[in-house]
């Protein structure tokens, strides 16, 4: 008996059927022996992604004041961050995380005007009485992200604020590597 471990990624969604990966060493292949067509299944890919919310509707994140964090007043928001993706079955959009699930979520800023960010001055973000300063990127790209715990609760919504030290416009990110069942 031998075992090989393969990579894959595949960075568009893949409804139903899914990929199919064939495997063979030129006489034996990933349904020979006691294995059946049926266990050579498709790797079902579904879109996901992150959007930020104001706990019921996408939102854009307004204006804020330098150093203010952003759910106090004037201008108080209340922002989720929600994870997402299709039901491979009936394509509606569901949430990814249970509640009371507390997932390690990359983020970072990304100074747009101006361009480039000052040091020392990066975004703060708060969830569940946590703060966590972010990464800060420059206008060219985003790079650099910053491991941000964050506890998910209904509809698979983090609440959270941000504080900002510095006055510009900046974008805010999220991303998430998934991790493969089994242990990859």
């Amino acid at each position: 008996e031998s075992a090989v471990v393969l990579a894959l990624k595949h960075t568009t969604p893949a409804p139903s059927p899914g990929v199919n990966i064939n495997v063979t060493d030129g006489t034996v292949t990933e349904t020979s022996g006691a294995a059946t067509g049926a266990e050579d299944a498709g790797l079902i890919f579904a879109p996901s992604g992150f959007r930020f919310t104001d706990g019921t509707n996408p939102v854009t994140i307004g204006t804020q004041i330098s150093a203010k964090e952003s759910n106090l007043a004037p201008g108080a928001q209340s922002l989720y961050l929600q994870a997402i993706r299709t039901d491979t079955n009936t394509g509606a959009c569901v949430g990814v995380f249970p509640s009371g699930t507390t997932v390690n979520v990359d983020m970072a800023s990304q100074c747009n005007n101006p361009t480039a960010c000052v040091a020392g001055k990066q975004v703060s973000i708060t969830n569940n009485a946590i703060t966590t300063p972010i990464a800060s990127n420059p206008n060219a790209g985003v790079g650099s992200y910053t491991s941000v715990p964050l506890l998910f609760g209904a509809n698979s919504q983090a609440a959270f604020s941000f504080t900002y030290p510095d006055a510009g416009s900046i974008s805010l990110h999220a991303r998430y590597n998934i991790p493969l069942q089994g242990g990859g």
